[in-house]
């Protein structure tokens, strides 16, 4: 047995180095592998998030911005709707407190009213 190893003792002792530098290369790939990995896993991550807060920061500003829009066209649209109904109801008394005309004066004054010009 000496004499194996003294046959084979440089053959050996390689044999045993490279197969604890092979262990320590995939044990150093694994370890400082895994660590940038998820580094790179969490920046995209922190990328896309940071994106879509933006893209929603900016759809709600636009959203923001239609519903002010809107309730302005809502109030616009309600003071004429009130203006509108005042007008109507001025109309309607009006119309029931009309009597006939008693004089052609008062007749040609109507017609005038309503934007018909007599000819004579």
């Amino acid at each position: 047995m000496t004499n194996f190893f003294k046959l084979y003792k440089v053959p050996i002792l390689l044999i045993i180095l490279g197969i604890v530098s092979i262990i320590f290369v995939i044990s150093s790939f694994n370890l400082y592998g895994k660590d940038y990995v998820t580094e790179i896993i969490q920046e995209f991550v922190q990328k896309e998030v940071k994106q879509i807060q933006e893209e929603y920061q900016n759809q709600i500003k636009l959203k923001d911005e239609q519903i002010q829009e809107l309730t302005n066209k809502l109030s616009e649209s309600e003071e004429l709707y009130f203006a509108l109904t005042k007008r109507v109801k001025n109309v309607e008394s009006k119309i029931q407190t009309r009597k006939q005309p008693q004089t052609t004066i008062e007749l040609r004054n109507r017609f005038i009213q309503l934007g018909y010009k007599p000819t004579n």
